[in-house]
C-alpha cells in the first residue's frame, strides 16, 4: 500500500461480498464512490494483500485494512496552462484515470499530441470535456 497515510482503519468484514459494498456498509464515514477511489490507488489491503479491484468479493471475517491518504490540498493541484483554460489537475485522480485507459487511446492521444505540438494531457482533457459547441 501507499506510504503516505493520514489514518489507518482496520475492519473485520461482517458479512461476504463486494469489497466496495463491505467498506460502505462498515466505514460510512467516505462514500461508496471514495472507497471505491481508495481501492483502486491501493489503499485498501485484504488479509494483508493489496486489492485493487472494488468488487473483489470479501470473506465474513476477513481483515481489511483501509489506508487514507492525507487531503490534497487545492493549492498542491498541477495547473494545466497548455490549453489555456485553467484547469487544475488532482495527480492522485489522474493516476486512478491512468488505470481506465486503453493503451490504443493512450497512443493516439499521445500521437495526436507530437503532430499538434501540445501536451498530451491537454489534449485528454479537451477529449473529456467534449465539444462545448
Amino acid at each position: 500500500m501507499p506510504q503516505q497515510v493520514t489514518s489507518e482503519k482496520h475492519i473485520v468484514a461482517a458479512e461476504s461480498g463486494r469489497l466496495d459494498r463491505v467498506l460502505a456498509a462498515q466505514a460510512a464515514e467516505h462514500s461508496r464512490s471514495r472507497h471505491k477511489a481508495l481501492i483502486l490507488a491501493g489503499h485498501v489491503a485484504v488479509d494483508g494483500v493489496t486489492i485493487r479491484d472494488p468488487s473483489q468479493r470479501v470473506n465474513a471475517g476477513s481483515a481489511i485494512t483501509l489506508a487514507v491518504p492525507p487531503a490534497i490540498d487545492d493549492t498542491a493541484a498541477v495547473p494545466v496552462g497548455a490549453n489555456g483554460n485553467g484547469h487544475r489537475v488532482d495527480v492522485e485522480l489522474m493516476e486512478v484515470l491512468a488505470l481506465k485507459v486503453p493503451p490504443s487511446v493512450k497512443r493516439a492521444i499521445e500521437e495526436r499530441a507530437e503532430k499538434e505540438g501540445r501536451p498530451a494531457g491537454a489534449i485528454a482533457l479537451e477529449l473529456l470535456e467534449g465539444d462545448k459547441n
